[in-house]
């Protein structure tokens, strides 16, 4: 019988998941994976983990894995779909489907940390960062799932000890979202959106994982939500200048208009639907690319936790870069 403290991992197979089983592993967690068994496993190859291919539909499985768990991180979850409603389950549904698991098991249950987004806060001014006090004004159907994933969750705060992390752009080894926009940038080319600059706030994958296992063990992040991200914003093109410095490149700076990015969102969507494919980018996406920033505050996260950005988004963007060199993928 192992007396390590049992955690017990969703989307461990993804990005953000397989470094935080990283990170957890190293914390001397006895770590349990809920995967499906069609998941691809390949970044979680020679750690110490346990399987269970019971994914998250059946809750009676569910609450057999969460036997003695002490923590539990939910970071599943649906980030491209064709139908809100399809959002919904994955976000959602499969969501309340854990929190049910969990109150057979309630009394043993440390924290459960749940994966929401910047998302649900919706876009805001440069200059003007949002934080938790403020309304959620999510543009997309991705986005207002997310809000709903929250109310869900503080359905079950009276019971469960849930708390809430809202994560903005991640960089780090493996992550293929912001990799899209790199690989642009090593083709020579930088699409700009519109004419006026826009701002993001990007976290690395390092710290961010750090901020998941602090507000797992803090007794004061209990019923909290946090915006998680790097402590200043960064354009655009400034973000390009240091990926094309980075990788040796001269590059063409393409600027979008609105009209144009939304209508290729809505080309992508219609082409999705017609194969049945959710797409990476489409309206939806176009919805969010067009806002003037998604940036966000961390004064709350550092004064319950002591969050702390160790890591620049220079630093994050350049490391990642050397990653994607060294394993073919630019």
């Amino acid at each position: 019988m192992s007396n390590k403290r049992k955690i017990v991992l969703t989307g461990a197979n993804g990005f953000l998941g397989s470094h935080l089983a990283e990170k957890l592993v190293k914390e001397n967690f006895e770590v349990h994976c809920i995967v499906r068994k069609s998941s691809n496993l390949s970044y979680l190859k020679g750690l110490d983990l346990q399987f269970h291919t019971c994914g998250l539909e059946d809750v009676s499985a569910l609450e057999k894995v969460l036997e003695n768990v002490d923590y539990i991180f939910h970071l599943a979850g649906t980030v491209a779909a064709l139908s809100y409603e399809d959002y919904y389950h994955g976000n959602v549904t499969l969501t309340e489907n854990l929190l049910k698991a969990a109150l057979k098991h309630k009394n043993s249950i440390q924290k459960i940390v749940v994966t929401s987004s910047l998302a649900v806060g919706g876009p805001s001014k440069p200059g003007f960062p949002i934080d938790e006090s403020m309304p959620l004004q999510a543009v997309s159907l991705y986005g207002k799932a997310k809000i709903a994933q929250e109310a869900v969750c503080r359905a079950y705060m009276n019971e469960l000890p849930i708390t809430i992390a809202r994560p903005s752009v991640i960089s780090g080894e493996r992550e293929a979202e912001l990799y899209e926009f790199i690989k642009t940038v090593n083709n020579g080319f930088v699409p700009l959106v519109g004419r006026k600059e826009k701002f993001v706030s990007i976290i690395h994958v390092s710290d961010l994982t750090e901020a998941f296992y602090q507000m797992a063990v803090s007794e004061k992040t209990t019923g909290q939500a946090y915006y998680l991200s790097s402590e200043n914003a960064i354009s655009w093109k400034e973000l390009a200048k240091i990926c094309a410095q980075h990788l040796h490149k001269k590059v063409v700076y393409l600027h979008l208009p609105h009209f144009v990015i939304k209508g290729v969102g809505f080309a992508t969507s219609a082409f999705g639907k017609l194969k049945g494919k959710a797409t990476t980018f489409d309206y939806e996406k176009a919805k969010e690319g067009v806002q003037e920033a998604w940036i966000c505050k961390v004064d709350k996260a550092k004064a319950d936790f002591g969050f702390e950005q160790k890591v620049s988004i220079e630093e994050g963007v350049k490391s990642a870069i050397d990653w994607y060199k060294a394993n073919k993928w630019l």
